[in-house]
Parts: C-alpha cells; sequence; structure tokens
C-alpha cells in the first residue's frame, strides 16, 4: 500500500465512532471524512486517465474525505498514471490481475473484494469501510465530466527538475512556447485492427510544419514508438520514440500551450491538465473536461446515397459513433471514410493557439481548483452535452 500523502490517517475506523456521529456530518468534519474506494479493472491508457481524473475531482466535493484506490498493474505506465492524481490518500497496485477483456473468462475478479469479504470479521474491518465505491462502470470518458469544476491532474513534484532537464536535452528550447502533436496510425500493432480512430500521418507531419513556420511554437511529437516517424527538423522534439516515456510525455503535455491529436487514450492527458485540446478525425464525441477551450474535428462520411457527414450532421446520423460505424463497414455497405487534411488539422492549431495568447513560455503548473464544496455527491451524475464542433 503507498500513501501519497503522509500526514494523513491511514483509514477512518467506524468502530471509533458512535452510532449517532457515524452518519453525522458525513465529510464536513476531519472526524469523519467521506471515505471513497475506487477500483480499476482497466487498463486502456485513456480509459485509465479519464477514471483517475473522476475520482481526483469526487475527492475535492468534500470539505474532508479519504480516497483510496485499487487499481489493476497490468501496464507500464498504470502506476505512473494513478500517481498524476495528487487526491488519491492512498493507492494499492493489484499485480498480476487480469486485463478487462479478459474478466469474461473468470467468475469473480472483483477488485474490492479482498478489502471486504476477507477481513470483515478481523481486526482489519475498519479497512472495509467505505461510504462510496466507484467502479470502473461509474468513471469513465461519459461521466468525468459530470464533477465540476474540474481538479487539475498533476506530475508530482518531485520529478519535475528531472523531466525538465530531459525535455531540455532533447532540444525544447525553455524559453520558448510549445504544442503537442499526437496521432494514432495503422502502424500501431496493439490497436490497428480498426482504422476508424486512425488518421493520416501526413496531415499530421502538414500541421507540425504550419505549427512551426507560421504560429512560431516549438512542437513536442508523443505517443507510442511504433507510429510513423516523422522527418527531423528545427522546431520539433520527438519523445514518442522513447520507450516507457509516459511520465516525460504527461510533463510535456501539462506544460505545452495547446495539444492536439487524433482520437488515442493520450489526448485525455491534455483534458486531465486543463489545457485547449483539439481532437481530430474524431470517430467519437463526449463531453470533455478541463479547458472551455477544447474542440472536436471528425473525420468526413459519405454515405452509400452520396451525403457528406461531419461533425454535428455527423453526430445527429448517428455515424459518430465507433461501434455503428464499424460494424455497418463491416456489414459491406459503401460507405467512404475521409481523414482530415493537412489544412483541417492545422485550422484546429491555428483555433487553439487563438485560444491561449497569454502562454508565451512553458505552461505554468495548474493552479487548484477554487470552489466552494458541497459536501455530498449525487449518483447518478448529472451528464450534460458541451461537445464544441470547429468548422475547419
Amino acid at each position: 500500500m503507498t500513501r501519497q500523502d503522509p500526514s494523513a490517517p491511514p483509514y477512518y475506523n467506524p468502530k471509533k465512532a458512535s452510532s449517532v456521529t457515524l452518519y453525522s456530518e458525513i465529510g464536513s468534519r476531519p472526524e469523519r471524512p467521506f471515505m471513497i474506494l475506487a477500483t480499476f479493472a482497466e487498463t486502456s491508457l485513456g480509459d485509465l486517465i479519464c477514471k483517475t481524473a473522476f475520482v481526483n475531482s469526487l475527492k475535492d466535493q468534500f470539505d474532508h474525505a479519504r480516497l483510496i484506490v485499487r487499481y489493476n498493474d497490468f501496464r507500464p505506465y498504470s502506476r505512473d498514471v494513478i500517481s498524476l492524481a495528487p487526491n488519491i490518500d492512498h493507492a494499492e497496485a493489484v499485480s498480476g490481475e487480469m486485463p478487462q477483456f479478459m474478466r469474461r473468462f473468470v467468475r469473480d475478479v472483483r477488485l474490492w473484494r479482498p478489502l471486504s469479504g476477507a477481513i470483515k470479521r478481523s481486526k482489519r474491518y475498519h479497512e472495509a469501510f467505505y461510504d462510496f465505491v466507484v467502479l470502473d462502470s461509474m468513471a469513465n470518458s461519459r461521466t468525468v465530466h459530470a464533477i465540476q469544476p474540474a481538479s487539475p491532474l498533476r506530475v508530482p513534484a518531485h520529478l519535475h527538475d528531472e523531466l525538465t532537464r530531459q525535455l531540455i536535452d532533447l532540444g525544447l528550447d525553455p524559453d520558448r512556447n510549445f504544442a503537442i502533436v499526437h496521432y494514432r496510425d495503422g502502424s500501431y500493432q496493439l490497436k490497428s485492427g480498426n482504422p476508424v480512430r486512425n488518421g493520416d500521418p501526413e496531415s499530421y507531419r502538414q500541421a507540425i510544419d504550419h505549427i512551426i513556420d507560421d504560429l512560431h511554437c516549438q512542437v513536442v511529437q508523443t505517443g507510442h514508438p511504433e507510429m510513423t516517424p516523422f522527418p527531423r527538423r528545427e522546431g520539433l522534439v520527438d519523445i514518442s520514440r522513447i520507450p516507457n516515456s509516459f511520465m516525460l510525455q504527461a510533463f510535456a503535455v501539462s506544460r505545452a500551450r495547446f495539444m492536439i491529436g487524433g482520437a488515442s487514450g493520450p489526448i485525455s492527458l491534455g483534458w486531465g491538465f486543463g489545457i485547449p485540446t483539439g481532437v481530430c478525425d474524431c470517430p467519437e464525441a463526449h463531453s470533455t473536461w478541463g479547458s472551455e477551450h477544447n474542440v472536436y474535428l471528425t473525420h468526413e462520411v459519405t454515405t452509400p446515397d452520396g451525403e457528406k457527414l461531419r461533425n454535428q450532421s455527423l453526430y445527429e446520423s448517428g455515424l459518430l459513433d465507433i461501434r455503428a460505424l464499424t460494424q455497418r463497414l463491416q456489414a459491406g455497405e459503401k460507405f467512404e471514410l475521409r481523414k482530415n487534411s493537412g489544412a483541417e488539422v492545422s485550422a484546429v492549431a491555428d483555433h487553439l493557439h487563438a485560444c491561449s495568447k497569454g502562454i508565451t513560455g512553458w505552461r505554468a503548473e495548474p493552479e487548484p481548483v477554487a470552489t466552494k464544496r458541497s459536501n455530498e455527491f449525487i449518483w447518478p451524475p448529472r451528464l450534460s452535452w458541451n461537445v464544441k464542433f470547429l468548422d475547419a
């Protein structure tokens, strides 16, 4: 068990509370914090970032709360993602758990089971006492926006100096601002089977040239080493070639002027750190959080009868849905997909650049969210549709 806040008591012990005070003023006094257990079996990067952001903001709804997270330590980035949430009091990595796609073959792999049944009647009973248990299905990309204002993710402070040095050593000028560019294409073997989520690397290469030559920003490329590399050029720092470099990439995103990328997990970092973020070639849109300047630009779908759908019209058609569109393509229906061009991706960059005029160097660490805490949380959450499409 790891604890991010050394000054925090390990657990709230209900046995030390009277029956009168056990459910009195929950979350409003330090003697009775709101106890949260989050259990994450999901292992994919984007989903894990969204879930971590969800519980990070959930704790800030209370004056006094304790947040304990049990997560599936299956990917090399799992521990790093969890460490981005400053509000986690305890994080326990469950090594050897199966990834979510294998759970249907196992009768019971609930992450909370060892914390309840095994110790319920033992002296450690207080460790299984929670007011709210967050499951994978509750904290996801569709619900994370419902907790507002969102509490930003943060790279642990003790890593800042070393990560700064690494970026500078790789060629990033510390006195100039920079943009993050991320994309995915079919060369990413782990999830290359669905072309609906992929983009055209040439479009992003053209956008990189535009950002450097016309907007006078540096560019940091993030992603997976399997992605198609761009030609080397002045102003471009490619950290996607560095294996297992998640924390370096996360730190770069947190200091960037804006982020632009395709429909892939790392784009969630832009939302989590609260920087203006644009999703290009978007095949599925959910309400975002973090920055009011976030935008979407969908791919263009031509229907069998020749109608061209994009952005709002694509959403209204029901085809702004990865599964629905993939199923119809696999069924042989004559839909055509046109991915965003270089000019269109560059237009998204122009929008985000204009929205972030106050950033002249590296972005400072986000300020804590100032909010009047209600000391309550309503479930199911109130969902909204705050998607902004950019007509490029």
